[in-house]
């Protein structure tokens, strides 16, 4: 176990010295480019030390909460998502007002009948707002 150890320090500490010589020498590349009038190059160089890598989920939940990690499974799973999203039901409410819009267009040649107890209730209502005049 312990030349383990001491093999696994000593290849953490050559990767860390070939990382800084790799390090110093674009950086070497980099003056070079700017000494030479090749910004091209050199803020190349610059950007690709200097920009963060990011990487992508190659995972995610099917509707149940299982993972998928499989381009296919994940490919179906955005295909149902977006299916679903886009493909709602209509609720309760909105065919209920559909059916009542039909219902007084279909009526729109009556007027409806407005009984005195209704102009009662109306006028003793204490949500009625008096208009000054």
């Amino acid at each position: 176990m312990e030349a383990y150890r001491k093999t696994n320090r000593e290849v953490k500490e050559d990767i860390k010295q070939a990382k800084q010589q790799w390090i110093e020498g674009e950086c070497n590349r980099t003056e070079q480019s700017f000494r030479t009038n090749n910004t091209k190059e050199a803020f190349r160089t610059v950007k690709q030390l200097t920009n963060q890598k990011s990487t992508r989920s190659s995972r995610i939940e099917d509707k149940d909460g299982n993972l998928l990690t499989q381009k296919d499974d994940i490919a179906n799973r955005w295909h149902e998502y977006c299916s679903d999203l886009y493909n709602y039901q209509i609720s309760a409410e909105v065919e209920a007002l559909q059916e009542l819009k039909e219902h007084t267009s279909s009526n729109s040649d009556e007027d409806p009948e407005i009984g005195e107890d209704e102009i009662e209730a109306a006028i003793r209502s204490p949500n009625l707002v008096k208009h000054q005049a």
